[in-house]
Parts: C-alpha cells; sequence; structure tokens
C-alpha cells in the first residue's frame, strides 16, 4: 500500500483564488532562500481548491537546463515541509513515488512530461506533480515552481521567486534559458524534455532517436554512400512506429522540442547531433 502524508485540512477561509496559470508574473525579490520557498508554499497554497484531495508527488529541482543538483533537492524538500505544516494536502512519500515509477518504467527526475505519463496507460501513484528549477544571473537565484495535473496537463499552480545568493549556489549561468524562464517556461520545460529523451534514446530506443533527428537530407545522404545502412534506419524507424500511435506522437512532439532546442540551446543541440554522428558510424548499422 502507498504509505501518505496526510495534513489536516484547514478552513475554507483559508482558500484564495489562484491567478491564471499562463500569467506568468515576473519573480518577486526576497532575503534569503527560506523566505523565497516560503513565497512559493504560499502560491500553492492559494490554489488549495484544486489541490485538496489529490496525491501530490514533490520531484526533486533542477538546474534551469534539468540537470540534478543538491541545491534543487534541498529547495524542493523545504517546499514540501512548508506545505506539510500548512497542512491541507496529501502527499505521496518520496521513497515509495520512487520505487512505484521505477517498476513502471517511469523513472522520477526533475524533468517530467505528463504526456507521456497519460499516453502509458499506466497507473500512477500521483495525480499532481510539482516540479521545479533553478536559474542563476550573477549572484540571483530565481526559484521556479508550478504544479500540473498528470491526467489533463493542467498548470494548477505557478510561482516563482528570486533571492540573493553569494556565487549564485554554484549554479551554471544560462543567461539565455534563463530570460526565456521568465517570458515562456513552457518553451524551457519542452527544450529540457526533448534533450533529456533524445539522449536516452540513443542508447536504449535509437528508432525513436532516428526517427526524430533524421531528415529526409540526412537519409538521401547516407542512401548515396552507404545504402545498406540507410535500408536499416528505415526499417528500425518502421518498426518502432509500427502500431504505436503514441510513438508518433511522442516523436513529433521531441521534433519540436529539437528545433527549440536549436534555437535556444545550441551547445546541447550540438550534443544531440554529435551523438547522431556517433550511432550513424557504428558498424552494426550495415548489418
Amino acid at each position: 500500500m502507498i504509505r501518505i502524508i496526510q495534513t489536516l485540512i484547514l478552513t475554507a477561509g483559508m482558500c484564495i483564488s489562484m491567478p491564471l496559470a499562463h500569467d506568468h508574473a515576473r519573480a518577486q525579490a526576497y532575503n534569503g532562500e527560506q523566505e523565497a520557498v516560503r513565497h512559493v508554499s504560499s502560491d500553492l497554497q492559494s490554489a488549495r481548491t484544486r489541490l485538496t484531495g489529490k496525491r501530490i508527488g514533490i520531484f526533486n529541482f533542477t538546474a534551469i537546463t534539468g540537470e540534478d543538483t543538491p541545491d534543487g533537492a534541498r529547495h524542493s524538500a523545504s517546499l514540501l515541509e512548508s506545505l506539510v505544516k500548512a497542512g491541507g494536502f496529501i502527499f505521496i512519500e518520496r521513497a515509495q513515488v520512487d520505487k512505484l515509477l521505477k517498476a513502471q518504467g517511469l523513472e522520477q527526475t526533475g524533468i517530467v512530461d505528463t504526456e507521456d505519463m497519460r499516453e502509458s496507460g499506466k497507473i500512477l501513484p500521483i495525480d499532481i506533480v510539482v516540479t521545479g528549477t533553478l536559474a542563476r544571473t550573477g549572484d540571483t537565484v530565481e526559484l521556479s515552481v508550478r504544479a500540473v495535473d498528470i491526467m489533463t496537463g493542467e498548470i494548477v499552480a505557478i510561482s516563482s521567486a528570486s533571492y540573493r545568493a553569494p556565487g549564485g549556489l554554484g549554479l551554471k549561468e544560462n543567461a539565455g534559458l534563463a530570460k526565456l524562464q521568465k517570458d515562456s517556461p513552457d518553451t524551457v520545460d519542452a527544450i529540457n524534455r526533448a534533450y533529456s529523451a533524445l539522449m536516452k534514446a540513443a542508447d536504449d530506443r535509437p528508432g525513436l532517436f532516428f526517427a526524430v533527428v533524421l531528415s529526409d537530407a540526412d537519409l538521401k545522404a547516407i542512401a548515396a554512400r552507404h545504402p545498406r545502412r540507410a535500408e536499416n534506419i528505415i526499417k528500425r524507424r518502421e518498426a518502432f512506429f509500427a502500431d504505436k500511435p503514441e510513438a508518433r506522437k511522442k516523436a513529433q512532439r521531441l521534433e519540436k522540442g529539437l528545433n527549440l532546442l536549436k534555437e535556444h540551446d545550441p551547445s546541447r543541440y550540438d550534443e544531440v547531433m554529435k551523438r547522431k554522428e556517433g550511432l550513424l558510424d557504428r558498424k552494426g548499422l550495415d548489418r
């Protein structure tokens, strides 16, 4: 049985309407990490009517580029502690979430693709996923958090807060993504999901990887030099998509994400292209 942390429901008078999810206000500046986390906690509590009775899983927060970071884990743990103290929510224990998602092939990371979760058709132990990112600009750290309904993909709560920290907690700066996070956090999510999924697919699902990263021009060039290789690549793509409408949808999402990656984060786009060239050089594709 899934163990849960359930807190007492506060009075209805504590409920406040939440701003529309698409109204991305600028992050308010605070004196320190704990004050910033309390602000985010307050915003999530304002969405209490939409979260009450839902099983909530708070994932480790990540750097702006999606990498796991001890600072992200600390911020997410602090947010969980604040919300538990506030009361009125149901949280699934992290160990239980990790165990169940791993058993179903949906390992927990800070990068969450709710569409993948829905399309998997698997029974999930949570209803709401809470994710967050940390972005550094000089000595300023911006914490951005959102709560997403897994079944609908709807953002039910969103919040951000910034504070000064010497050395920006040692986080790597990415000015382009930090600015994009303020203007269009959905775009940053799409970029990070595409990068993470493609780098994983290069190892585990080459059919999907080639379906996304190889253009028609690529295939023509390969066929001209290595006909057998091009034939095998096409066979792998067809086998991957055979009777799998959800696979085609995933490939289309990743292709859009790859285009965003090329536009906004060329260094990571180049990493994906290098993986493509590495896979194409494997002798196994000629057999």
